[in-house]
Order: C-alpha cells, then sequence, then structure tokens
C-alpha cells in the first residue's frame, strides 16, 4: 500500500523498508516546524524521529534532509 502522496515506480511491484531501531524513539523538535517535519516524513516515507533527525542535520533544508533519507 502506498503512503498518501506517493505515486507508483512502474516495474516495481514490492518495497521493502527497514525498521530502525530508533523509529519510534521521541526527539527533540525544537527548532525544527512542525510542518517541515510532516513534508519530510511524508515525501521520505520515515518516522517522525527520523525525518526531525534529518532535518536537524540538515540545519532545516527540507530537500537536503528528504534526499539524505532516500539515497
Amino acid at each position: 500500500m502506498l503512503k498518501p502522496n506517493m505515486k507508483p515506480v512502474p516495474g516495481v511491484n514490492c518495497v521493502t523498508l527497514k525498521k530502525s531501531k530508533n523509529d519510534d524513539k521521541e526527539v527533540d523538535e525544537a527548532g525544527v516546524e512542525p510542518k517541515d517535519i510532516e513534508l519530510v516524513m511524508t515525501r521520505a516515507g520515515v518516522p517522525r524521529s527520523r525525518a526531525v533527525n534529518a532535518l536537524k542535520a540538515a540545519k532545516g533544508d527540507i530537500v537536503t534532509a528528504i534526499m539524505e533519507l532516500t539515497n
């Protein structure tokens, strides 16, 4: 099942996602905009904690955060 706003990839029938042990961990969201977190979560298909960590590492740059999570 695709997540909201995700499009199917031609020729790909199944994708397996690995769950990190930190996926359910609570993180400090101070300094990160909630709308940015939601956007990164949706576009990269990751849990909130990973989106927050990626945004912090990218100093708030949404595009960089998404690229790091999807590569």
